[in-house]
């Protein structure tokens, strides 16, 4: 026996080991990467979502978990791909719509129907 701190198992005397685990150990559920795992419920009160909208981007396999002892587990850099994956990026041009410049396609009254007649003229509509 070593001379460190000794942990027992389920406090069995029988189960022992020589150190205790660190928390960045391959123990913790990080897959030996020096990182822990995150469970769904910890993702989904990381991102304000629903435990549900969680499982369903495992299932759909967006989000790739792997099951441990029936356990779902993400690891940290899988989490943060997924999370750069639907990162929403600006508009390479203006905006979506930009209103017309008063007066700039506007008939001569200046009061709606009198733009829907003028817009249904134009395009050959016209009752």
């Amino acid at each position: 026996m070593s001379q460190g701190r000794q942990l027992e198992i389920f406090d069995e005397p029988g189960l022992r080991v020589d150190r205790v685990p660190a928390k960045d150990d391959a123990f913790s559920g990080g897959g030996g990467r020096g990182e822990a795992a995150l469970t769904p419920k910890e993702i989904a009160a990381l991102e304000r979502l629903s435990p549900d909208a969680i499982y369903r981007a495992i299932a759909s396999g967006d989000l790739v978990a792997r099951k441990m002892c029936g356990r779902l587990r993400v690891d940290r850099t899988d989490y943060e791909a997924w999370k750069d994956r639907h990162r929403v990026r600006p508009r390479p041009h203006g905006p979506m719509f930009v209103p017309p410049a008063p007066g700039a396609d506007s008939a001569q009254g200046g009061s709606f129907l009198a733009d829907l007649d003028a817009v249904e003229e134009r395009s050959g509509g016209g009752a």
